[in-house]
C-alpha cells in the first residue's frame, strides 16, 4: 500500500514538473522583446509631425494634406468598385491611409469604403484594401476625372498582385496592415455627417 501511494506521488510530481517546465517554455518562446525609439518627430509638409514606431524604430509616414486626401476620397466614392447601395437611402464614404511616402504620383493608400444607413450611422458594409492612386503630375490642381487606381485581385491574386502593384518598401506593411485606426476615422466622421 505505501509503494502504491509512493508511485502516485511520484507519478504526480513528474506530470507537475512536466506541466511546469511547459508553461515556462510557452512564456519564454512567446515573449516579444519590447522596442523603445527615440522620442523625436518629424515634420510633414502639411506642418504636422510624426514619430518613430517600432518594431524598427522608423518615421510614421507622413499624412496626405487635406486637399489631396479629399480629391482622394471623392474619387474613390465616385468609383462602383468604391461605393455601392445595399440599401435606397444609404450613404457611401472613403477614408485612406497614406502608406508611402512620395512626393510625386502615383500615390500608395490604404482605402477604407463604406456604406452607411444615413439616419442612424450604423455601418451596412465595407471593403477594406491597398490601392494604388495614379494622377497626371504636370496638374496642379485635383480633377477626378484625370484620377486613375488599380488594386489587388481577391483570393490567389492577391499576393501576386501587391507584388506586382505596391513598391517592395511597403510589400510588408500591406501584408500586416492593422486597419483599426482607419476604421475609427471613419466612425468619426460618420457620427459627425450624422449628429449634423
Amino acid at each position: 500500500m505505501t509503494f502504491e501511494r509512493l508511485s502516485k506521488n511520484k507519478i504526480l510530481i513528474v506530470i507537475s514538473f512536466i506541466v511546469l517546465l511547459t508553461g515556462i517554455c510557452f512564456f519564454y518562446f512567446n515573449q516579444t522583446e519590447q522596442v523603445y525609439c527615440t522620442e523625436e518627430a518629424k515634420i510633414c509638409p502639411d506642418g504636422s509631425a510624426v514619430g518613430r514606431i517600432g518594431p524598427n524604430c522608423e518615421f510614421t509616414v507622413c499624412p496626405l494634406s487635406n486637399q489631396l486626401e479629399k480629391a482622394i476620397t471623392d474619387y474613390l466614392v465616385s468609383q462602383s468598385q468604391f461605393s455601392w447601395k445595399t440599401k435606397s437611402d444609404s450613404k457611401n464614404l472613403c477614408v485612406i491611409e497614406n502608406l508611402l511616402e512620395n512626393e510625386l504620383f502615383p500615390k500608395y493608400v490604404w482605402a477604407y469604403c463604406v456604406e452607411y444607413d444615413a439616419n442612424n450611422g450604423k455601418t451596412l458594409s465595407g471593403s477594406s484594401l491597398p490601392v494604388k492612386i495614379d494622377y497626371p503630375n504636370e496638374l496642379s490642381f485635383y480633377d477626378i476625372d484625370g484620377f486613375s487606381y488599380e488594386v489587388p485581385g481577391d483570393g490567389s491574386q492577391y499576393g501576386e498582385d501587391i507584388k506586382r502593384i505596391f513598391p517592395e518598401e511597403i510589400q510588408q506593411k500591406i501584408f500586416n496592415f492593422d486597419s483599426k485606426n482607419i476604421i475609427e476615422k471613419a466612425k468619426t466622421i460618420i457620427k459627425n455627417n450624422i449628429s449634423n
